[in-house]
């Protein structure tokens, strides 16, 4: 039994599928099973995909009707058997060196995440060579917490610049039919090992595709980011966790100011407006008896809540600093 399964779904990428699947199996550490979901692409990814198994018996190839990234990673997970599982887009691409790597520290500091680190890329880059960098253990809450209050990028978030032991995944399953699902589990499976290894290396090329789903044009599905922080608040609660409660409190704020902003920008659709104003104001008022939220400190959320003292305020600045001149 091979002891990675790499699960790979794969929709509307058939510019970019042969470099990812290519650096998968061009990996010094062989020892591994592939999993490519078509996901009812439209374009010839499906047919690529027989073509790549007939070549690599690593190669496993399922076939489903469109329903998302979610229910692709859910259906291979089902079927995997490896003892660890790792991740990848289909229009990214990973490093020669990085099962290698991961599962090295992995094994190093008996974890059950490893954890590496990505680079933005626009194309097809050079791998920059890695040596033996240094990796350091964590337990899981507290790497967790590093990552979230030190506002470390990604790393708290995305499944593809790691590995999980199975075990990670005895009771997690992605929440299907929403984008940011990777989001609403990551923080769990981090939060609840009891070790994770961590280095610097940058094993995943993290391809800034304009077409993906999270890149697209702002649409109403961008709120599901919502339904993350909603989630998080209780499981945080649950835990007894109040500096994080506190911190994604704050972020949640943030977010539904963001968002309101962002909706009445490029959708101005009332109904959700209505909806997101609500919210806010009573995370507002809730917040704001914990520490001061003034139109200094936080301007967006007074103009959607108070405008028309938004713009008296604002006025009066405006002429006390032109009388200041």
């Amino acid at each position: 039994m091979p002891i990675i399964s790499v699960i790979v779904p794969v929709y509307n990428a058939e510019a970019f599928l042969d470099r990812c699947v290519q650096s998968i199996l061009a990996q010094t550490m062989g020892d591994f099973e592939l999993f490519l979901i078509d996901d009812g692409s439209p374009d010839r990814c499906g047919e690529m995909c027989d073509a790549y198994a007939k070549q690599d018996p690593r190669i496993k190839v399922i076939h489903q009707k469109n329903a998302g990234q979610a229910a692709a990673r859910n259906r291979a997970l089902d079927i995997a058997k490896s003892e660890y599982f790792s991740f990848a887009d289909s229009d990214d691409y990973v490093h020669p060196r990085s099962f290698e790597i991961l599962l090295g520290n992995a094994k190093k500091h008996n974890a059950q995440i490893s954890v590496g680190s990505y680079q933005p890329v626009t194309g097809l880059v050079d791998h920059e060579p890695i040596g033996d960098l240094p990796s350091q253990a964590w337990k899981g809450q507290e790497f967790l917490r590093h990552c979230l209050l030190d506002s470390v990028d990604k790393k708290p978030w995305v499944l593809w610049d790691k590995i999980f032991h199975r075990d990670c995944f005895k009771t997690i399953r992605f929440p299907e039919g929403r984008i940011y699902e990777d989001n609403a589990v990551v923080y769990r499976m981090l939060y609840e090992a009891e070790t994770v290894a961590d280095c610097d290396a940058k094993l995943y090329y993290y391809f800034f595709n304009e077409s993906s789903t999270v890149n697209q044009n702002f649409k109403l599905k961008h709120l599901d980011w919502l339904k993350v922080l909603e989630e998080m608040i209780p499981y945080f609660e649950g835990k007894q966790d109040q500096v994080l409660v506190d911190k994604l409190n704050k972020s949640y704020l943030y977010a539904l100011t963001d968002l309101y902003v962002k909706v009445k920008t490029h959708l101005n659709e009332p109904t959700a407006l209505a909806e997101l104003k609500g919210k806010l104001k009573k995370h507002y008022t809730q917040e704001k008896a914990k520490y001061p939220i003034t139109i200094k400190t936080h301007p967006n959320v007074i103009e959607i809540l108070r405008p028309t003292y938004a713009k008296l305020y604002w006025t009066t600045q405006g002429l006390l600093s032109h009388f200041k001149k």
